[in-house]
């Protein structure tokens, strides 16, 4: 079976197979030895999540198997991995042994829930100055036989269920009131029974900033803590426990979302928002900024019903059965992910990236939101200071933004850099069009490599014999079927003399450098530009271009089965470029360190003509062994080379060695560019001449 291996979150590697829910596949996966088969390889450039929560400033996920992953601030050690240092990245959550997670939820702190009902928490709850600030997942403390079975994080508190209903919190709030409904002022440090309504349980609950919300199976919501409107009662009175929002005439909730700016969200079950509590920002989404103290019917879009709704610091959120996603309020640090910085007072339709639909989301009660697509892919947007979008940078982003997202940039088969035709991106899945390179028969894997926003390089992705190269016999004397670049048909010849017929039309046997071109094309250093019809053309009086001289001398010096690294030495050459493999293999031969660039990372200028001076050096640092005692002389060899000249060494090296004996007037020329034919020269003579002594 095909395989790929994919870097997961800088965690263990994930292995799915070609067509499965993975998203990858591989399209044809056979084709010609002989190159040129398009071929297209689609990838997943996303994280797949199966849950999200936005915290204050860091965002925790699930994973498959249960696996929790965290990024963003980790001053007070909530990205649970044992250290106080931010993260840009998803990474995976140090769990205790034997630990499988079940929900993820996020306040300042981080919280957990395990498949056996017991609550874990990391972070600092700012319950008060002795709380300690636990950087790993530890089992919250609770009472004898009972098992949580919902979490929701809030700002300085955490309320949960066990199966029955039944509510729970820990944590504190500042005086004089308090957000858990325990009917008094305390710093709980393990789990507490809220003081329930009479013969009322709840079906789900809700954490804000400084209250939280419960939601009974009749539709009915209660509310309890800091009361600026958000609870919904028609005053602005705290409530040590919960108490009955007042609910619009007929109306039944079926969800609920506690804010933290002071504002709460409940969906009907017909599909309409209501919103109470503050709204200066628009929040409440009913076109005004006056303050609700009872639940108010959101202006809802024309013939648009809601089936999820998310509240945010001063913002809100909603999804539609179609995957689209609405938001409103403040908008300063682009959060609502319109691509604007302008606060919206009612829902306004967010544009969403090409082909994704969104199946759930979680508000930050600060300022981002993370979102996740139908395939689990995560989106994310607004603040981004401390790495909480996952992006892999600190940058704001004002419109959703893919999670560990990046772009491919190569496509190897078997280490060799196909010719990539077209590429995009769409609901998370890379789309890369690709033509294959010439190889021997058999099965080769695929390497896709890529880069993330900030121009780091990711993982590979590696698809384990991904494409299978169909043998095809080939004529011993036909012509190169990829114009310019190395042929495959075998030679019998010794290459010591030259053939009586050219092989190129343009060098004859005229030609003054008739024998060194031959040669070159006898080796298979060279095989020129095939025509429509004839001999190919050498172009010998053409200037040789840089990534012509790496080629020449790869296919001279460079080890058998050398494979190009997935990450390109030079700022202007990347995986995929042509001679990309020949130019990485000079880099790491130290025959050429390119040209220095205030951005960092050197070029190598792949298509700039080589100039006789730049030739030089590389001859001579091929031959290091040999050149490594040279002295040059102290008397110039050359009118047009000094002391002064910075080859110089190089060049009288050239001399001495009987590689280069300069022009008939004693100049080198050392600046002017080299054509195709002197290099053939150059070749052929340290070859046959320097390296026979």
């Amino acid at each position: 079976m095909l395989s790929v291996v994919v870097g997961v979150c800088g965690g263990a590697a994930a292995v799915a197979a070609p067509g499965t829910d993975s998203g990858l596949q591989v399209r044809p996966a056979r084709g010609s030895s002989l190159g040129g088969t398009e071929v297209l390889i689609q990838v997943p450039v996303g994280v797949h999540l199966l849950s999200v929560s936005a915290g204050t400033d860091h965002t925790l996920a699930l994973g498959p198997n249960g696996t929790p992953y965290s990024w963003g601030a980790n001053n007070h050690g909530q990205l649970g991995d044992g250290t106080r240092n931010d993260r840009t990245l998803p990474d995976i959550v140090a769990t205790p042994e034997g630990v499988t997670y079940s929900k993820v939820s996020a306040g300042s702190m981080s919280t957990a829930l395990a498949t056996d009902g017991t609550a874990y928490e990391w972070g600092q709850i700012w319950c008060d100055a002795s709380w300690p600030v636990d950087g790993i997942p530890t089992a919250v403390e609770s009472p004898t036989g009972v098992a949580i079975a919902q979490i929701d994080a809030g700002s300085r508190h955490v309320v949960a269920l066990n199966s029955d209903g039944e509510g729970y919190f820990w944590g504190n709030e500042y005086q004089p009131s308090n957000a858990w409904g325990a009917g008094g002022i305390s710093c709980n440090r393990s789990l507490e029974a809220l003081r329930m309504p009479a013969e009322k349980t709840f079906v789900s609950v809700a954490a804000g900033n400084n209250h939280s919300l419960g939601l009974t199976s009749e539709g009915n919501a209660y509310a309890w803590g800091l009361n600026r409107g958000a609870l919904g009662t028609g005053d602005q009175i705290d409530r040590l426990s919960p108490s009955a929002v007042l609910m619009p005439e007929g109306i039944k909730f079926a969800s609920i979302a506690a804010g933290g700016g002071s504002h709460s969200l409940a969906l009907s079950d017909d599909g309409d928002v209501y919103g109470w509590g503050s709204n200066s920002y628009g929040q409440l989404g009913d076109g005004s900024l006056e303050r609700r103290l009872l639940p108010t019917r959101v202006m809802m879009p024309e013939s648009v019903k809601f089936v999820s709704i998310a509240a945010g610091g001063d913002q809100s959120f909603a999804l539609t059965e179609a995957g689209e996603l609405y938001s409103w309020g403040l908008n300063d640090q682009g959060q609502l992910g319109d691509g604007t910085q302008v606060n919206r007072l009612v829902p306004t339709k967010v544009e969403l990236p090409a082909g994704v639909k969104f199946k759930s989301l979680s508000a930050s009660l600060s300022a981002h939101a993370v979102a996740l697509t139908e395939e689990g892919i995560a989106y994310a947007w607004g603040a981004n200071d401390s790495g909480q979008l996952g992006d892999g940078t600190t940058t704001d982003r004002w419109s959703p933004t893919l999670v560990a997202g990046w772009t491919p940039t190569s496509v190897l088969f078997d280490g060799e850099a196909g010719t990539i035709v077209r590429s995009e991106i769409s609901a998370g899945i890379a789309r890369v069009t690709v033509k294959t390179p010439a190889h021997d028969a058999g099965a080769v894997d695929i390497t896709v490599t890529g880069e993330r926003p900030n121009g780091e390089p990711v993982d590979p992705v590696l698809i384990s014999g991904g494409f299978i190269y169909n043998k095809v016999p080939v004529d011993p004397g036909s012509e190169n079927p990829d114009p310019g670049k190395p042929g495959i048909p075998p030679t019998n010849e010794s290459c010591k003399l030259p053939r009586k017929d050219s092989v190129f039309a343009d060098a004859p046997l005229s030609h003054k450098f008739y024998r060194e071109i031959d040669w070159m094309e006898c080796k298979k250093y060279s095989t020129g530009w095939r025509q429509p019809a004839g001999k190919p053309l050498y172009k010998p009086a053409d200037s040789l271009e840089r990534q012509a001289m790496a080629a020449f001398i790869f296919r001279m010096e460079a080890p058998k089965g050398y494979k190009a690294p997935n990450v390109s030495p030079f700022a202007d050459v990347k995986p995929g470029d042509s001679y990309y493999k020949e130019i990485s293999w000079m880099y790491e031969a130290k025959l050429s360190t390119g040209y220095r660039e205030v951005s960092g990372k050197p070029t190598f200028r792949a298509h700039d003509s080589l100039s006789r001076e730049a030739m030089a050096a590389f001859i001579y640092r091929l031959e290091a062994k040999a050149s490594k005692s040279f002295d040059a002389p102290k008397k110039d060899s050359f009118t047009d080379v000094s002391v002064r000249q910075k080859f110089r060494t190089e060049i009288e090296w050239m001399k001495k060695s009987g590689l280069s004996t300069g022009y008939r007037d004693g100049s080198y020329r050392p600046k002017d560019a080299l054509s195709r034919e002197a290099m053939a020269a150059f070749i052929y003579r340290l070859e046959t001449g320097f390296r026979k002594k």
